[in-house]
């Protein structure tokens, strides 16, 4: 018993962590439009090295082929979206907040996770236009809504 216990304040206490740097990269996001690597990175090696011993999610599997998979799927919408425009779409914070999203996750709840956060993106886009008190603003931070996709899937 002892032993299921301390995996469980193990788990108790990755997810906080998680969820903890999460709440802090969507205000620091929302405050500046960056995601900070100070944050980002760590929170990345850390879901990666907790696979390893079993004290995060997932196993490491899972968990190197979610970062690569959070990565390159929001770069390639990015390229793809500067080879159309030849602009920048997105800040490769967003790239890096989704990599470590899925070293914590895995690669199966990224789908769920963009649709969620592009869902709730367009919902706020649209308040805020439809307002109308301010100016809209030229560009809405990504992070916070892949934060709040990542809670949802928790959930």
């Amino acid at each position: 018993m002892t032993s299921t216990l301390l995996v469980l304040e193990w788990h108790t206490l990755a997810v906080g962590t998680f969820v903890s740097s999460l709440v802090a990269l969507s205000y620091i996001d929302i405050k500046t439009g960056l995601l900070p690597d100070i944050i980002t990175q760590p929170l990345l090696w850390m879901g990666l090295i907790l696979s390893v011993f079993d004290w995060g999610l997932l196993d490491s599997k899972n968990a190197i082929i979610g970062a690569v998979c959070g990565y390159l799927v929001l770069w390639l919408v990015n390229y793809s979206y500067w080879l159309i425009r030849r602009a920048q779409g997105m800040g490769h914070g967003d790239f890096k907040l989704l990599a470590a999203i899925g070293a914590w996750l895995g690669w199966q709840p990224l789908a769920n996770i963009l649709l969620v956060a592009s869902i709730a993106g367009i919902v706020v886009a649209l308040v805020i236009k439809g307002v109308g008190q301010k100016p809209t603003p030229s560009s809405i931070p990504f992070g916070p809504f892949l934060a709040f996709g990542s809670v949802c899937n928790l959930i």
